[in-house]
């Protein structure tokens, strides 16, 4: 019997599987420089607190930076947009666009974040702190 030869796997899950093998994350190679360092500061946030980040969430990492990158694309666009909506009309309409989409992306954002536990709402509790004795003041008359 011959044995048939196994697909190459392209794209993201060629990446997942080297992730498997290799046990580190790392960025893909389509992002631009800022974007890998926001992966790797969101990787570094996770460990700090004691909550890796695990291989099954990496498409989810991947997605989260990529959002935040262009929810800052888009603010650039806008307030290019805003400043050339005082001289021509039809820029107002642009502009208004541009915030829908800047919405949209900010709410997609803060749901990955959410999923990734990287928003207040999922953080993990610090210990509270000691409560502290009150300074008496003893006042003699």
């Amino acid at each position: 019997m011959t044995e048939k030869p196994q697909k190459r796997k392209n794209g993201m899950a060629a990446e997942i599987e080297k992730l498997a093998v290799s046990g580190h994350l790392s960025p893909p190679r389509w992002m631009s420089r800022p974007e890998k360092h926001d992966f790797h500061r969101v990787i570094e946030a996770r460990k700090a607190v004691g909550n890796p980040v695990l291989r099954t969430e990496y498409e989810l990492l991947v997605d989260h930076v990529e959002c935040r990158s262009r929810l800052a694309a888009l603010r650039t666009l806008l307030r290019r947009a805003l400043r050339d909506a005082k001289d021509y009309a039809p820029s107002e309409k642009h502009a208004a666009n541009l915030i829908l989409q800047m919405n949209s992306t900010t709410s997609l954002s803060r749901r990955l974040a959410r999923e990734l536990g990287l928003s207040a709402a999922t953080r993990i509790p610090e210990k509270p702190p000691a409560p502290s004795t009150p300074n008496r003041q003893d006042t003699e008359t």
